[in-house]
């Protein structure tokens, strides 16, 4: 190695130094004030980008986490991606995995997430679900690319899954959806885990943006009279008692 390579080795070394040990309030500050549309915004934020915290994170001007930790993980970067261990220790959702960051996109990996359904949903982007329960991610890989994912595994549960709209909120039971990937489709295999309603199906995401749910929901021989009601607004049974939903639609980026 000649002596110019080594003054640029060191160069480097010197600068890449620098920039870890730099706030990482002064790192968000640059990177926001050039992207300042992003949704996503960190405040109270302590430490540097290799270990530090962040007192909120909100998310289209909603909270959607408290007292966020991170800490790099230098192994890494021999994936090409810059990675962290990041957890939570305070609710609305509580969450513990790795996250990485590279020119493929955005890899998260053994994450596990719960929180209450609400909360979950307004970190997918949904204000208002007319439903309450305790939710539970277990995410085994997930790749986004765009914000968009792109190959997932793992699994969501509902527990304790109540309907709201009702003068006195109604409980369901509980749910499980199986994540996977399926000709470049996101899929969730939805069935009861126990409950007053049989409940099957699935759910897809598709490269396009757009989205198709399709189930079919019997209410079971021990469900309260108000969930069969709740199911005729989703229109007549068939032969078999089921009743049919189904909605399509696309996310806007």
């Amino acid at each position: 190695m000649t002596t110019r390579h080594l003054l640029i080795a060191a160069g480097t070394a010197f600068v890449l130094g620098l920039f870890a040990q730099a706030p990482a309030a002064v790192i968000y500050g640059w990177v926001f004030a050039r992207q300042p549309d992003t949704p996503v915004r960190l405040f109270g934020i302590e430490g540097t980008i290799v270990s530090g915290s962040a007192r909120y994170v909100m998310h289209g001007g909603q909270p959607l986490l408290t007292d966020l930790h991170w800490s790099l993980q230098p192994w890494a970067l021999l994936l090409g991606r810059l990675g962290y261990h990041v957890r939570t220790t305070s609710t609305p959702l509580l969450l513990d995995g790795r996250l990485g960051i590279g020119f493929g996109g955005t890899h998260i990996d053994a994450l596990k997430a719960s929180g209450e359904l609400g909360a979950l949903a307004a970190a997918a982007g949904q204000s208002f679900v007319p439903f309450v329960g305790q939710a539970g991610i277990d995410v085994h890989t997930l790749r986004l690319r765009d914000g968009w994912p792109v190959t997932a595994t793992g699994q969501l549960r509902v527990i304790g899954l109540h309907w709201t709209l009702a003068r006195q909120p109604i409980l369901l039971g509980d749910y499980q959806a199986d994540l996977g990937t399926e000709s470049g489709e996101i899929t969730a295999l939805i069935h009861t885990l126990s409950g007053v309603l049989d409940v099957s199906g699935d759910a897809r995401l598709k490269p396009d943006r757009s989205y198709e749910l399709n189930l079919q929901l019997r209410p079971r021989p021990d469900a309260p009279p108000m969930v069969a009601n709740l199911l005729r607004s989703v229109g007549a049974p068939d032969a078999q008692g089921y009743y049919r939903l189904r909605r399509t639609g696309k996310m806007t980026p």
